[in-house]
């Protein structure tokens, strides 16, 4: 993985061979082997050789915290609630590398919805004998016209248009900035640190960018798992933004609050008789309390108008072994 700053138009003659002094883009390149094709599966993993399966580390409610899916592995997450309805489906695309798409749709008229994709690499695994699992993640979306609200800073904006609310779907072009349909581009570096097999924390710094407006917020979220029983855990997080004007609509404007969120998960295995996967991808279904707008990277540090309490309930489901 590249990862590079320019004032070239592009990577290829001539654009490469183009240049602007007041212009500054930044990029990722990612290069792999595909396994697609019979001849590149003749190369051995050779981490494979020398490690343990991988295993899904133990995270928060949001989408993109921790390390990365195992290769080959496919997961729903889906969760409902005073939110609205939040989604991720979530692939291992290949050993240290995922992808995935979400959806956050948000109840009301106040707060923003969102839907695009994301990728995650991961540099550091602690199963490999690193000290802590990191990672990088990145996501692109699209939000939908309460998105008004936040950006004129003034929450009776969307109301005053009076344009309808609709369902975001992040297709190229698709941003319509009249009616608050901005892309939103985020960026994080998701840290997970397993104590004992029943304790786990996690630190995760995000930057949030809205089109048109520049860096809109910034902060960092910090978890905390605990493992009760073989099948009940805790999960607890808290978080700040510190830059922007706000990352809450409060009293009809934009002010700073501190986002969290508190819940207990439940893997049911006992009820249908199953034992512990050896890879920590058991389903389980959880119930939380948080003031987020959403489980997105930009939503978890977005807080809810004038700081709402909302109850949810969520499910983990891997779809495939």
């Amino acid at each position: 993985m590249d990862l590079y700053a320019t004032n070239t138009f592009g990577s290829f003659a001539p654009l490469s061979l183009t240049a602007d002094r007041d212009f500054l883009g930044l990029g990722a390149n990612i290069r792999f082997m595909p396994d697609a094709f019979p001849g590149n599966r003749q190369y051995a993993n050779l981490a494979n050789d020398h490690h343990p399966a991988e295993s899904l580390t133990t995270d928060g409610i949001a989408f993109f915290d921790g390390g990365t899916l195992p290769s080959g592995k496919l997961v729903l997450n889906l969760q409902g609630g005073s939110q609205g309805i939040l989604t991720a489906v979530r692939y291992g695309l290949l050993q240290d590398f995922e992808g995935g798409i979400f959806l956050d749709y948000v109840s009301g008229e106040v707060d923003e919805s969102e839907q695009g994709i994301g990728a995650k690499v991961r540099f550091l695994n602690q199963q490999e004998n690193a000290p802590i699992t990191l990672s990088a993640a990145g996501t692109v979306s699209l939000t939908n016209e309460p998105f008004l609200n936040f950006v004129n800073n003034d929450t009776d904006t969307f109301a005053n248009r009076d344009i309808a609310k609709t369902v975001p779907i992040f297709t190229p072009g698709g941003d319509e900035g009249s009616k608050g349909k901005l892309l939103i581009l985020t960026a994080s570096l998701p840290i997970q640190y397993e104590i004992t097999p029943n304790t786990s924390v996690w630190f995760t710094p995000i930057l949030g960018y809205a089109q048109r407006q520049g860096l809109e917020i910034g902060g960092f979220n910090l978890g905390l798992a605990i493992a009760l029983t073989q099948e009940v855990s805790l999960t607890t997080e808290i978080g700040a933004n510190l830059v922007g004007e706000g990352n809450s609509l409060s009293n009809g404007e934009r002010a700073d609050k501190i986002p969290w969120a508190t819940g207990v998960r439940w893997q049911p295995l006992s009820l249908f008789g199953k034992k512990p996967t050896t890879d920590n991808s058991d389903p389980y279904l959880e119930i939380y309390l948080t003031n987020r707008v959403g489980s997105s990277a930009w939503h978890q540090l977005r807080v809810r108008e004038d700081n709402n309490l909302g109850v949810g309930v969520g499910l983990f489901l891997p779809l495939s072994p």
